[in-house]
């Protein structure tokens, strides 16, 4: 039995990693996975305080913007009293005036809606306007000269958030105007500061997302450094250790005394224990190994020299399962006529060798004083019985007496063995009594049929048909006719070393002892 112990250990490691982390690799690390939930949290965490900042900025920034405003709204109509817009040349220090107010563009028109001037955010000075204004805008005066409420309004004032504008209406002093129309002035008014302070904004939003994904940042390098490094090592030395490298041991500086320096610790510890024990089964094992070893040699004493027989023409083909086997074979003389015993154990290994030995043994002893195959077969199955206790341990096997012109055999549960005469005829020799030490049958009972020189019989175990190939179809006892039939006119050694190529050629995995012995009757 070839067997390394240490290679059975390592791969049963091995597989126990495989069926504990199946697939394991970097995309299905603890690391990779708590990173990736980590990094989730982070960016939610990024995104709702930089919303926090950014939203609590922006209303600062429209609070400030509204009260600019109407400051500036406040400070224009001040210092347009006493300006004439009636006149000519009082409209260019108007316009000066409004420009320095960060004022757009505006219109002049009466009451009645009438536009009198304009200057567009386009044009360079103000010049003259036919038209109307709007509806909207006229109601904006209406609002300006409504005595029924409490607080007289001085201006409206219109704010556009979106572009930091506001358009403001506001009462002009004027001459020369019709009746008693009065002027207004509605002028649109841009302040770049609040544009440009809006745009820094965002800026200020992506220092404080950079700002906070450093921070985490920081803190993931730290975590790991403190965490996932430990155990990283210890899955890799885990993964090195069940591949076969038993020196792997858990390295870092245990100095925190945690958790994680306990399982490397006690990792370490198992490993130490793991190797001094795979050692000791190794070492062991080589004894076994030996030992196996000095009994294969030992069985293979047992087996006959098949160039020294007499009245037999004989070759074999001999392949245990592993050192010993549970298949055997001897020839004997009975009354001076030949003989000859195959048997196979039940199992195989060291067990069913160790019964094919004590059949060796008991069949030895009882051929001093048998006449009768029979008689021979009977008190086989009585030693049996006395020595193995238990149904567990037997053994199916035939007796063969080849005896003026006739083949006497008992066929203790065997299959069955095959005779090929002269002629070409193939027959069976079929089981006519139970395996020996299953039942304590008294007696046995022998068969006989005809047979001359040159006749051959092929004996076997069940190894031979039942082992199977790759597509799981077994040998079959149909191939081993056939080859027989094929080969009838060949030698014995030519026919046996057929068989065994075309079953070298069949088998896939062999899972029992496989011999089979040829012999022609001389």
């Amino acid at each position: 039995m070839e067997w390394d112990c240490r290679a059975h250990a390592l791969n049963q490691g091995t597989a126990t990693m495989s069926r504990l982390f199946p697939g394991l690799k970097a995309s299905h690390s603890m690391r990779t996975r708590i990173g990736l939930l980590y990094l989730a949290l982070s960016i939610v965490n990024i995104v709702v305080l930089t919303a926090m900042i950014f939203e609590n900025q922006l209303d600062m920034l429209r609070m400030n913007f509204r009260l600019q405003s109407d400051k500036l709204a406040g400070i224009t109509l001040a210092q347009l009293e006493g300006m004439d817009a009636g006149k000519i040349d009082e409209l260019n220090r108007i316009d000066k005036l409004l420009s320095d107010n960060h004022v757009i563009s505006f219109t002049i028109f009466q009451t009645n809606g009438k536009l009198l001037f304009e200057r567009k955010e386009s044009d360079k000075s103000v010049l003259p306007a036919s038209g109307t204004v709007s509806d909207h805008i006229r109601r904006k005066t209406l609002q300006l000269r409504d005595d029924s409420t409490l607080i007289q309004l001085r201006y409206t004032l219109d704010l556009d958030e979106h572009d930091y504008s506001a358009t403001y209406v506001m009462p002009l002093p004027a001459s020369h105007v019709e009746g008693d129309q009065k002027v207004f002035l509605r002028a649109v008014m841009r302040i770049a500061d609040f544009e440009s302070r809006f745009r820094r904004l965002y800026v200020q939003a992506g220092f404080a997302a950079g700002l906070v994904f450093l921070v985490h940042l920081i803190f993931a390098l730290i975590v790991g450094q403190i965490f996932f490094r430990r155990i990283g090592i210890l899955a890799s030395t885990s993964l090195e250790l069940g591949t076969g490298n038993l020196d792997a041991r858990a390295q870092w500086s245990m100095r925190n005394h945690d958790e994680i320096d306990l399982l490397g610790s006690t990792f370490n510890t198992m490993a130490v224990e793991i190797q001094s024990t795979v050692t000791k089964i190794t070492s062991l094992n080589q004894e076994m190994q030996n030992e196996l070893s000095i009994g294969k040699e030992v069985q293979e004493k047992f087996l006959p020299d098949l160039t020294k027989l007499k009245n037999w023409n004989a070759a074999s083909y001999y392949k245990p399962l592993r050192e010993v086997s549970g298949d055997v074979f001897m020839f004997y003389e009975m009354q001076g006529k030949p003989g000859v015993f195959f048997a196979d154990a039940a199992g195989h290994g060291v067990s069913a060798a160790l019964i094919t030995s004590l059949a060796l043994l008991s069949l030895e002893r009882i051929l001093e004083h048998s006449d009768n195959i029979a008689t021979v077969a009977r008190d086989l199955n009585r030693a049996f019985m006395a020595h193995l206790k238990t149904a567990m341990f037997y053994m199916t096997g035939v007796l063969i007496l080849y005896r003026n012109g006739k083949l006497h055999y008992v066929n203790g549960g065997h299959p069955s063995p095959l005779l090929l005469r002269k002629d070409g005829t193939l027959i069976e020799l079929m089981a006519n009594g139970p395996p020996f030490g299953i039942a304590p049958t008294e007696t046995y009972a022998f068969e006989s049929v005809d047979c001359s020189p040159g006749d051959r019989i092929l004996l076997y175990s069940d190894g031979l048909v039942e082992t199977e190939n790759a597509e799981s179809r077994a040998f079959g006892i149909e191939t081993v006719r056939h080859t027989l039939l094929e080969h009838a006119d060949s030698p014995v050694q030519d026919t046996v070393d057929a068989l065994s190529i075309e079953f070298e050629a069949f088998r896939g995995y062999i899972r029992d002892d496989v011999s089979f012995l040829y012999l022609e009757i001389m």
